[in-house]
């Protein structure tokens, strides 16, 4: 009885207000506008420097060796073009006429995985001619060679491949590894068929590409007379051998435009050169 007295003469609670919750409200809802003003009036400059610290920066800043050894190259040939070479494995490539290696150097050329084996064809090798050549870059198609493969419905897969397009440099054969089921001067005579069937249908003679050390080791004694592309990645190795046509000196390369890391080559031929086979 005594606790139902009590309840029925408690003080009531009063009510709170709700002018200082209003307040709070136009409050939010003014930043919150004056926010997105601000957003809209700067995108561009918002989206320039989202692009320099998400696409530029970070491939070359995961290791500044790279970057380094990349640099020492480019002023050890100045005098020189350079180039990427790109697949599939690069994705969706966003082309322009100014991209650069690092920010720095200026593409000059473009060289295009064409196919693979007896029977692939890269994914992208089509869309990639297409916007390298609208863009004026140098253009070369290269195979990559499979070994335990015949040489040569590798060589017809190649040549269907790039049929009715042009390209600024010869045809050029990828091989890089030893055959699993056949022997070494097999492999010997299936390059060579795939060399001369190429030759014989371009009537060009096609660039041999290989790792440094492979090359030296299966290939040298028998391919001495095709114009080499070199890989040699190792920073002892300050500047590239007369007989080499190009050299590819790193596989960490950053390209803006590019979302992966990139394969960097610089060629023997000076700009003026380049330019003359352009025309």
């Amino acid at each position: 009885m005594f606790w139902v007295i009590m309840q029925k003469y408690k003080p009531k609670k009063k009510k709170k207000s709700n002018q200082a919750s209003g307040v709070f409200k136009g409050i939010w809802i003014a930043l919150l506008f004056f926010s997105v003003f601000i957003l809209v009036q700067n995108r561009k400059q918002l989206y320039s420097y989202y692009k320099k610290t998400t696409v530029s920066k970070p491939l070359f800043s995961k290791n500044e060796s790279h970057y380094t050894h990349a640099t020492k190259i480019f002023d050890a040939h100045d005098n020189h073009t350079f180039g990427i070479d790109v697949s599939h494995y690069q994705g969706k490539i966003n082309w322009s006429e100014n991209m650069s290696l690092y920010n720095e150097i200026p593409i000059d050329f473009v060289i295009l995985r064409a196919s693979a084996g007896s029977n692939v064809a890269d994914k992208k090798f089509k869309t990639n001619y297409k916007q390298a050549k609208k863009y004026k870059y140098a253009l070369g198609a290269y195979h990559y060679y499979r070994p335990n493969e015949n040489s040569t419905l590798q060589a017809e897969n190649f040549l269907k491949q790039t049929q009715y397009l042009k390209f600024h440099f010869p045809p050029i054969l990828d091989i890089e590894r030893v055959p699993k089921t056949q022997s070494m001067e097999r492999l010997k005579e299936g390059l060579k068929n795939w060399l001369q069937i190429v030759e014989r249908k371009t009537g060009r003679k096609p660039i041999l590409y290989s790792g440094e050390h492979f090359y030296e080791t299966h290939l040298q004694n028998d391919f001495s007379n095709y114009p080499l592309w070199i890989a040699n990645y190792n920073f002892w190795r300050k500047s590239m051998e007369d007989d080499w046509h190009f050299w590819q000196f790193s596989e960490k390369g950053s390209v803006e435009g590019i979302k992966t890391p990139v394969d960097v080559n610089v060629s023997s031929y000076t700009k003026v050169e380049l330019e003359k086979l352009m025309r």
